[in-house]
């Protein structure tokens, strides 16, 4: 018989949360070079083994953070179990209200020129299942494929990277429109789902 996962205790999550609230405060206040271990300890009230039982060290936190933030982006566009190349509104909208109620990760990782784990993490997640599908759809090489997926990614990067540093001023469904219009596919559906 297969065991079952455990699912954390609240006093897991709480530790992390307070652990993830306290490195993002010092995110806030100083460069993550010169961020201690001892001084995430200190704002979440916690002592250094207990973070060592979660966490490496300070990059490995932010990693697991980035990591955590880019599985809830593919998600949105449901890559890990049925692959498409749609970009619809609602998926754009759904995964800008994502990025608006993370802004202050979100601004952290983008703002962190000399760190392209996030944009590397999303790639790998998106490689697999988006070149396949562009493979089959377009009757291309994987290698060409590979170089479209980089390309249009970067693009909207790059959209979303504008509209978090111009302060969210333009409006979800504006946003989400444009990213559609500039999508090659314009929101149609390749191949049928189920």
């Amino acid at each position: 018989m297969t065991p079952v996962p455990r699912r954390e205790d609240r006093r897991v999550r709480m530790t992390r949360r307070l652990i993830k609230d306290s490195f993002l405060t010092l995110m806030r206040q100083k460069n993550i070079a010169k961020i201690t271990v001892k001084d995430i300890c200190a704002g979440a009230d916690i002592n250094r083994a207990t973070f060592y039982a979660h966490y490496a060290d300070v990059y490995d936190l932010l990693h697991k953070m980035e990591d955590e933030l880019a599985e809830n982006i593919c998600a949105i566009f449901k890559l890990d179990n049925t692959p498409s190349l749609d970009l619809t509104v609602a998926n754009c909208q759904t995964l800008l209200e994502h990025i608006q109620a993370h802004e202050e990760f979100c601004m952290i990782i983008i703002n962190m020129s000399s760190d392209t784990y996030f944009q590397e993490r999303i790639m790998a997640l998106l490689d697999k299942p988006t070149v396949g599908l562009l493979v089959q759809t377009l009757h291309i090489s994987e290698e060409k494929a590979r170089l479209y997926l980089v390309y249009q990614f970067a693009g909207y990067f790059a959209i979303v990277r504008e509209w978090i540093a111009s302060g969210m001023t333009q409006s979800i469904a504006d946003m989400a429109k444009l990213m559609t219009e500039l999508s090659p596919f314009g929101g149609q559906t390749l191949i049928k789902k189920p």
